[in-house]
């Protein structure tokens, strides 16, 4: 039964369909919606037969949103889940022209660590789209870390925000302090939401950074983060951030510095207005 099939009724609809049911919407309802809503389904029950039936169809639907819905759910560090759908993937990335759908490809392919997997990354490095290519960044980081940071460094003084995060990311991940003023910099350059969306890579690079004057930079730049925005709820996040990279630091050098430089930086967040 396809409850509304002209999905033209404003309501919360709950639907007690069995996977066979979402196959069969998948195959015969007539609207792209039908399809996203059995993909969606599908992606809830992946160890059941008829849900992977469903998602590899959905790798290959017509329409791009069904395909990502496919795509971004697999659990593909489950083994039997790499081992269904490896292979549909990288057909699909070998095809896929639609920018998001291949960024999403990029990723989930990343995901099973395969070196074989490295031409295509390299490939998509020199996409017209800068998602593409910052995905393939992050991806190539994940098989060859050593040269994805070389790479990273061709696209240091490219501007558009994709790209930068994916740098950073490689950066915070692989780099040493030789990257740290990169890092520095394009966060400072950065507008508030792209602060947000570069405050994990800095932190997560922080973690790693002996040098303790790079360290007390980075905790500065977290904590005026998380004062300046705390009405916004920033302040939660990055006192979270702020605690991990104490946590990273123990047994390592200047450890019990980065401790109290954490501390003072929550207080400071914790006792602003």
């Amino acid at each position: 039964m396809n409850v509304d099939a002209n999905k033209k009724m404003l309501w919360q609809k709950t639907d007690t369909k069995s996977m066979a049911e979402y196959a069969y919407q998948y195959a015969h309802a007539p609207l792209f919606v039908d399809r996203r809503e059995a993909v969606d389904a599908a992606a809830k029950e992946q160890t059941n037969p008829a849900a992977r039936t469903i998602l590899l169809a959905g790798l290959n639907d017509k329409f791009y949103s069904v395909r990502l819905g496919a795509i971004e759910p697999l659990k593909l560090e489950d083994k039997a889940v790499a081992k269904t759908f490896a292979s549909a993937l990288r057909k699909r990335a070998a095809i896929e022209k639609e920018p998001a759908v291949l960024s999403s490809l990029l990723t989930a392919i990343a995901k099973l660590k395969d070196k074989k997997d490295e031409k295509l990354f390299t490939k998509q490095l020199n996409s017209q789209s800068y998602n593409v290519q910052g995905a393939a960044l992050r991806a190539f980081a994940a098989v060859q870390p050593a040269q994805a940071i070389a790479r990273a460094k061709t696209y240091e003084d490219d501007s558009h925000g994709a790209l930068t995060e994916a740098v950073m990311e490689v950066y915070a991940k692989n780099g040493s302090a030789a990257q740290w003023p990169y890092v520095r910099d394009k966060f400072d350059a950065a507008r508030p939401q792209g602060k947000f969306n570069l405050m994990e890579p800095l932190a997560a690079m922080l973690g790693r950074l002996d040098d303790a004057a790079a360290v007390n930079e980075g905790i500065t730049r977290l904590k005026d983060l998380g004062v300046k925005y705390k009405v916004y709820g920033a302040d939660k996040p990055v006192i979270g951030l702020l605690q991990g990279v104490a946590t990273a630091k123990a047994g390592k050098p200047a450890a019990a510095e980065t401790q109290q430089a954490v501390e003072k930086a929550v207080a400071e967040i914790q006792a602003a207005k």
